[in-house]
């Protein structure tokens, strides 16, 4: 599936699945520090009014301008490449919806859609589209949830 397809259709069918079930809910504070329930990984998140800050366990910070302006980051990989993530945010009921554009040093690039939101319980839901969009052979998709307890 091509990046323009997952834009066209995917992205504003999971966009309207989640405002469908959630249309009365008032926005979610997403702050403080986060466990993944089945594993080590570990968010520490920021939130105002303005903007979602979310740094993951190696420290790499990510920060999204909730408006649904473009919001730029850059991140390093272990091996010293840097990618570059555009990405826009907004709120959809008591979610954030994020989609992202990352792009690799060389050139080859890949879009997300990530979802922050509180399930019934408190905890956090991370739900991830990747679509790797390779101009090369390469091209697949792949779609994620972590859940995540607040750490005390």
């Amino acid at each position: 599936m091509s990046a323009k397809m997952v834009r066209r259709w995917l992205i504003p069918g999971m966009v309207t699945m989640l405002t469908a079930s959630g249309m009365a809910q008032e926005r979610a504070s997403f702050a403080g520090t986060w466990t993944a329930v089945t594993g080590p990984q570990r968010l520490a998140i920021e939130q105002s009014i303005a903007q979602l800050v979310v740094t993951d366990a190696r420290g790499q910070k990510l920060t999204y301008r909730l408006d649904g302006s473009e919001s730029r980051n850059e991140t390093f990989t272990v091996r010293g490449e840097k990618w570059t993530h555009v990405s826009q945010a907004r709120w959809v009921s008591s979610a954030v919806v994020i989609t992202t554009t990352t792009t690799r040093e060389a050139g080859q690039h890949w879009d997300w859609l990530t979802i922050y939101r509180r399930d019934g319980s408190g905890n956090l839901q991370v739900t991830t589209l990747d679509a790797v969009t390779d101009p090369g052979p390469f091209n697949a998709m792949a779609l994620t949830t972590t859940s995540y307890r607040q750490a005390p």
